[in-house]
């Protein structure tokens, strides 16, 4: 039987100053808008993949401003187990 590797430790981001904290909230609220603007049924219906570039935008802020071992990023990646079943679901939770 293999051996099962240790999960990487988390790493909390902390933030250095409050322009770095201001550069992520405006980061994470263009993410917002572009939800907003998704036409989900559009997405349904024609398969434009609209909701899967947001899902991914999504993921790749998070990590752009947490980091790849970040409790935030590990909650919200692809195949975690505790990630956001659809855009609308984490923008609710912003």
């Amino acid at each position: 039987m293999a051996k099962k590797t240790p999960d990487t430790p988390l790493e909390p981001r902390e933030f250095r100053s409050p322009e770095e904290i201001e550069l992520a909230i405006a980061k994470l609220q263009r993410r917002i808008q572009e939800l907003e603007q998704v036409d989900v049924r559009a997405d349904v219906v024609d398969n434009t993949g609209a909701v899967g570039v947001a899902e991914s935008n999504i993921r790749e802020t998070i990590l752009d401003i947490f980091g790849v071992n970040s409790p935030e990023f590990k909650e919200h990646r692809l195949g975690g187990s505790e990630a956001v079943e659809s855009p609308f679901q984490l923008h609710e939770a912003l």
